[in-house]
């Protein structure tokens, strides 16, 4: 296992991010961890990596400057926030070894303050990985001369114990009167250090910017959350009459009843006998790329710059870095051009055979609203839980407590006890299985509870209303017959009192705390519609018998909540 950074002065993602991008691509080994300096990013300007997700600093009150780092999907790790002025973002990874603090740091080019930088890692672990152009000169990452910037590094270094990765290749071109540098440190612990390899200057991808990417690898694992893709039913592409007809061939050998648990089971089998052969599953979506618009002319123009580049190192005279900045500004206008070429044809092709689907996540794409995948680190006070069996725990006892019972007053919870006790003798009292909604329930009920489904998450058992939707009367009566089985021994199926939880992030909460969190429970279908027939039955009752409030419109769909007493009344308290 290797934990693998690269690190780079983009001198503007907004001009040169597009082709960091085709590069990024091209790796056959992506970075772990990418943290790039000079970003040039505002908070109203969004720059996205495929497969990462990004925390960044952004400079505030003037142009310029700003980092950004780049973590994989399922890296395990938080942010945290550190007080003070220096363009820098701070994140903890998680690793088999313990917890790195790594820092993505920029120095706009004034003089460095010892403690600002010591502040820095106040708190952290003693684990360290610190990268970013320093904008600091020293013998001891191969300059000719230590300057004072040098000079502030090399002291913390020693007091903090750290050690610079750099072996003396330059990681700055100088240009036309100007020597190159190595402005960019990749600074480790000691522990760190001892297992870090492959410490490299990518001199051949300059991408526009005047810094080269510097990539270094350690021998640490990091934890990385699985993805837990679950491959479910593509209902879209189901052979419906083949699926009807041989979950009717199936239904006819069984032979169960009696035990609700092994009848459900057996019902559950015979579904997913005839989904297997009739409903295909969904495929592992394939990486789509994150510059689907390139175009050979784009190519063309980036390998032209590239030679003048080459020149340029080679012979820096005016001439040939005139014709580097003129060839550097011809390819950026090409990408560019090739972009919206790209967003001009991915428009032509809306039209009214494209899904509602796709376009809604067209507009929140645009919008900058986009799900987050995976869980973060999660902590509460000093507790923190990084692997998914703590994650797991963590959320248990959060969402246990929100809706424990014990958070009712007491007076509420008496009035509740007073509420039950009275009506339960009405309506299991003596006769009371005569009643209209204590009778068994009908096929006609059972249908149109299937009809008002939806296609949402299905739960453990895979089991979707698309099935049940499109099976035909001889599997309705079976299920009908169980559900009247449950209805009669007031005996659920354990699999119907089992939910998959699903943890979702409420707007604008932080990810790292559990209360931010919204729980989604995904039960089973036929629980669900078995649910929905007798809340039916308890709305039409409830309303012949005047229970519900004369204020109130009865529970139905497209029902206001509450009827205004008169139209006039409420005109006349319009303002």
């Amino acid at each position: 296992m290797m934990f693998r950074i690269l690190h780079w002065n983009a001198r503007s993602l907004v001009a040169n991010g597009q082709e960091f991008k085709k590069v990024l691509e091209g790796l056959s080994e992506r970075p772990d961890v990418i943290c790039v300096q000079e970003t040039w990013l505002k908070p109203f300007l969004d720059f996205r990596l495929g497969g990462y997700v990004c925390e960044r600093k952004d400079r505030e009150g003037r142009s310029g400057g700003g980092c950004a780092t780049f973590l994989r999907v399922g890296l395990q790790y938080r942010r945290r926030e550190v007080d003070s002025n220096l363009e820098c973002v701070v994140v903890e990874v998680w690793s088999d070894r313990g917890v790195v603090s790594l820092v993505n740091f920029y120095n706009p080019g004034g003089a460095l303050d010892g403690n600002a930088l010591r502040g820095l890692l106040v708190g952290g672990t003693t684990s360290v990985l610190w990268v970013g152009d320093f904008n600091a000169h020293s013998v001891l990452w191969g300059a000719d001369r230590s300057d004072g910037n040098g000079v502030v590094v090399e002291e913390i270094l020693v007091d903090i114990g750290l050690v610079v990765l750099n072996d003396g290749r330059h990681t700055r071109f100088g240009g036309v009167g100007h020597r190159s540098s190595g402005l960019d440190l990749t600074v480790a612990s000691a522990d760190l250090a001892a297992v870090a390899s492959g410490w490299e200057v990518l001199t051949h991808l300059s991408m526009g910017s005047d810094h080269y990417p510097v990539r270094c690898s350690f021998g640490r694992g990091v934890l990385v959350e699985p993805s837990g893709l679950v491959l479910g039913f593509n209902f879209g592409r189901a052979h419906w009459s083949g699926f009807a007809q041989g979950l009717e061939d199936a239904v006819c050998r069984l032979r169960v009843e009696g035990d609700v648990d092994v009848w459900y089971a057996a019902l559950t089998e015979c579904v997913l006998s005839a989904a297997g052969e009739h409903i295909p599953r969904k495929r592992i979506p394939a990486g789509r790329s994150m510059v689907p618009w390139w175009t050979a002319e784009c190519g063309e123009a980036i390998r032209a710059r590239n030679k003048a580049f080459e020149v340029l190192k080679k012979h820096p005279v005016e001439s040939n870095a005139v014709a580097y900045r003129r060839l550097r500004a011809v390819a950026r206008r090409v990408v560019r051009a090739a972009k919206r070429g790209g967003w001009r044809v991915f428009c032509d092709g809306l039209g009214p055979r494209t899904s509602v689907h796709s376009l809604w996540r067209l507009v929140r794409s645009m919008s900058g609203v986009r799900s987050r995948r995976g869980l973060p680190v999660l902590s509460v006070g000093d507790r923190v839980a990084a692997g998914d069996q703590e994650k797991a725990g963590l959320l248990a006892e959060h969402f246990r407590g929100v809706h424990s019972s014990a958070n009712i007053s007491a007076g509420d919870s008496s009035l509740r006890q007073r509420l039950v006790d009275g009506f339960v003798g009405d309506l299991w009292g003596d006769g009371g299985d005569s009643l209209d909604f204590n009778l068994y329930f009908s096929l006609d009920e059972l249908k149109q509870a299937v009809r008002r489904g939806k296609a949402t998450s299905p739960g453990r058992d895979g089991l979707g209303y698309p099935m049940l939707q499109h099976a035909g009367d001889f599997f309705l009566e079976e299920v009908l017959a169980l559900i009247n089985s449950v209805w009669g021994s007031g005996r659920l199926p354990k699999e119907w009192r089992h939910s998959v939880i699903v943890p979702f992030l409420k707007p604008g909460k932080p990810p790292g705390s559990p209360d931010s969190y919204r729980p989604i429970a995904l039960t089973s279908v036929v629980c669900k519609v078995m649910e929905r027939m007798v809340v039916s039955r308890l709305e039409y009752f409830f309303g012949e018998v005047g229970l519900f409030c004369p204020f109130s419109v009865r529970i139905s769909t497209g029902a206001f909540c509450v009827r205004c007493c008169s139209a006039s009344g409420f005109g006349g308290s319009e303002s």
